[in-house]
């Protein structure tokens, strides 16, 4: 079964700006969430969905794969969605994973794709933690 992980980033948020390269303590954010989600051991691929090059540059710097998707996603969900079209079509189980989440545990991770390959009828589900 196939499974990715995807890490929806932007620069343009309207309430912080550039957040996803923000500094925590010698670290991007989004780099901090890309080497937290790394760790989860159910993940078959992991990539970060950007639109800015800022972004992107910076975490291929790092050694993360990267897809640019359009300026017109109006959220995350939206720019996973993009990126499941153009190459992940055929991932059997697509994990959003926040970019402004950098200390989920990945633990949770791995359990919400474990129920997902024990429940096939299930067609999304929420980690609450």
């Amino acid at each position: 079964m196939s499974v990715v992980g995807i890490i929806p980033s932007r620069w343009s948020s309207s309430r912080f700006p550039g957040k996803p390269l923000v500094d925590l303590l010698g670290k991007s954010l989004i780099r901090r969430t890309y080497e937290n989600a790394k760790q989860c051991k159910g993940l078959d691929r992991l990539v970060i969905a950007t639109d800015d090059l800022r972004i992107a540059a910076h975490a291929k710097a790092f050694g993360a794969e990267v897809l640019m998707t359009s300026c017109d996603c109006l959220n995350g969900t939206e720019r996973v969605l993009e990126a499941v079209d153009q190459r992940f079509s055929d991932a059997e189980i697509v994990v959003n994973i926040q970019g402004d989440e950098p200390c989920l545990d990945p633990k949770v991770v791995d359990t919400l794709i474990d129920s997902l390959k024990s429940t096939p009828e299930a067609v999304l589900t929420t980690p609450v933690t």
